[in-house]
């Protein structure tokens, strides 16, 4: 009943033309994945709250793990902090890492990627589709071939 009355005078207050500016869902999105921001309110949100400082610090962590920017990369430890969080999204996303963890600790130590074999994949059954898998292998090889 308070959270209800709280959030409905907020909202009041917003559309009476109060100097509360609004922050967008690519703002967050942005301030999460980069740690960066254009708008100096999402600063000062990041500030007032100890629950967000504490969920941008995790998120962080996890990026900069990821990215390889830390000495830490121990990913047990980073799923335990996101289970405290109490915040329902982070704790699935945790449970998902937990559930396939040496996949995501191979992804954090080793430097290698797939991507460019993920790509070329990708681009060849594309080209089998334009051509409505009727090509034969000879066929579809200079296809691709030409096509680079």
């Amino acid at each position: 009943q308070q959270k209800r009355k709280e959030v409905k005078e907020h909202n009041e207050s917003i559309e009476n033309g109060s100097k509360t500016q609004r922050v967008s869902q690519n703002q967050i999105r942005k301030y999460i994945l980069k740690g960066e921001s254009d708008n100096p309110k999402l600063a000062e949100l990041y500030k007032s709250s100890p629950q967000i400082k504490e969920l941008l610090s995790v998120c962080q962590n996890f990026r900069d793990m990821i990215n390889g920017n830390t000495y830490d990369k121990d990913i047990r430890k980073w799923i335990e902090k996101a289970k405290a969080t109490r915040n329902m999204a982070l704790t699935n996303f945790a449970y998902g890492i937990e559930k396939d963890w040496e996949a995501v600790q191979a992804a954090i130590d080793i430097p290698f990627s797939n991507g460019l074999l993920e790509g070329t994949v990708n681009k060849i059954k594309a080209v089998k589709r334009q051509m409505y898998n009727r090509a034969g292998s000879k066929l579809l090889r200079a296809k691709i071939l030409y096509s680079q």
